[in-house]
């Protein structure tokens, strides 16, 4: 029972605070603007996962107590990165100066933690340490690299932290980052109320880079329990997509750190120009995922197989949605084309920002008029009952 209101109240709090801070940034015109690796055609709000990582720093520590402080260290990295994540979301940070943010915060938590947790006991314990921080570093960069269409990154976040939870408790592995694996799911569910298509914010780096951190830490302490093959399948499908398209840009002699459309994802997106539907297809193969992961308890090398198989079979299906996009038309636009994206891409945001502005303030009026009406009839309704 208590796990359901924790997840309920970190649903409820992520999903009040996204809608506070969509208002608030519309109000103050703070938007992100279309961009060669962006699949959006309007300004839109940036920086939202900030609310899930308040949900985590907050709700968390609340409610396991003095148990939390354990964990003071997890809880310390998490907001450094987020901080800085959130400057670069703000004014733009060098590559190297973001990089060597995430080393230190992978290199600190990695030094936490004590000699006795080991996950690839052949190797002497320095190779182990600097093998499981290379591969963390790159997680979290590649998370953020996956967050280019309404959705997707909310839907992946869900479905490897569900996926914790349920292959932690079938193997009788309690484990205290459970109940923080509840509120990332639950409050991530809350954020993609508004961040499903077309979406009303994005999570920015300042969520996708906090998020990649806090997956990858618990992909670490499955591996720590002996758990290992559901750590590399829970996230297989975004390990893949990100990992080919880096390959096959290096093969090809592009510059890997411009920005692209060449994930799996976004090319079946353009494709087929419904961001939804590419989402969705990616939710049945993790669905797909989840339930390996939990085979893996017992028959690891049988469920990574089959896990590379589902993860081969939607590859596959985005090519095939990528086929739909021809060199010689112009991609389907992924959002409705209407007078803030024309104006977006002329280049004129200005247009666009007064008009989603002066929705706002004719929302919050409508809604104050609603509740004046309401207040009057519940007086009117008062009044009659008295006499």
């Amino acid at each position: 029972m208590s796990a359901t209101i924790l997840s309920l109240l970190a649903l409820a709090f992520a999903w009040s605070l996204t809608w506070l801070y969509w208002r608030a940034m519309i109000a103050y015109g703070r938007l992100e603007q279309p961009t060669d690796r962006g699949m959006h055609t309007v300004p839109v709000p940036s920086g939202a996962g900030a609310t899930i990582v308040a949900a985590a720093l907050l709700l968390w520590p609340l409610w396991r107590g003095p148990e939390a402080a354990q964990h003071v260290m997890l809880l310390g990295t998490l907001a450094a990165l987020a901080m800085v994540s959130w400057l670069d979301d703000r004014r733009g940070l060098s590559p190297a100066l973001r990089l060597a943010t995430h080393a230190v915060a992978v290199a600190l938590l990695l030094a936490s933690v004590g000699p006795e947790h080991r996950a690839l006991p052949a190797l002497p314990l320095a190779a182990e340490r600097a093998l499981m921080g290379l591969a963390w570093l790159w997680f979290i960069n590649l998370f953020n690299f996956m967050d280019g269409i309404d959705g997707l990154a909310g839907v992946e976040t869900v479905s490897v932290a569900a996926g914790y939870i349920l292959v932690v408790s079938m193997a009788n592995a309690e484990s205290p980052l459970q109940l923080l694996a509840l509120v990332v799911a639950s409050a991530t569910a809350g954020y993609l109320f508004w961040n499903w298509h077309p979406a009303k914010v994005f999570m920015g780096d300042t969520g996708s880079i906090a998020l990649g951190f806090l997956l990858g830490w618990l992909m670490l302490d499955l591996a720590w329990r002996g758990l290992w093959a559901a750590g590399l399948i829970l996230p297989f499908y975004f390990v893949a997509d990100a990992t080919l398209t880096l390959a096959k840009r290096c093969v090809r002699g592009e510059k890997v750190w411009r920005p692209h459309r060449q994930h799996f994802y976004q090319r079946a997106t353009l494709g087929d120009g419904r961001p939804s539907a590419v989402v969705l297809r990616i939710g049945l193969a993790n669905a797909a995922l989840i339930a390996l992961a939990t085979l893996s308890i017992r028959h690891p090398i049988l469920a990574l197989v089959a896990a590379a198989a589902v993860v081969a079979g939607l590859l596959a299906e985005l090519e095939r949605l990528a086929a739909g996009c021809s060199s010689t038309r112009q991609p389907a636009p992924p959002y409705p084309v209407g007078e803030a994206d024309l104006a977006a891409r002329s280049g004129s945001t200005a247009p666009a920002r007064a008009k989603m502005a002066a929705m706002a303030s004719d929302a919050m009026n409508h809604g104050a008029q609603m509740a004046k009406a309401v207040a009057t009839e519940s007086a009117q309704a008062t009044n009659v009952a008295t006499r």
